[in-house]
């Protein structure tokens, strides 16, 4: 699923920001 959004989300809210919501979506799995 990552490897499918990522490139959105880097368009839209370049790369920093892609970990800390990643590790945030992670914990509430």
């Amino acid at each position: 699923m990552r490897a499918g959004l990522e490139p959105i989300f880097y368009s839209h809210f370049g790369g920093s920001i892609i970990d800390e919501l990643f590790k945030r979506f992670a914990a509430h799995v």
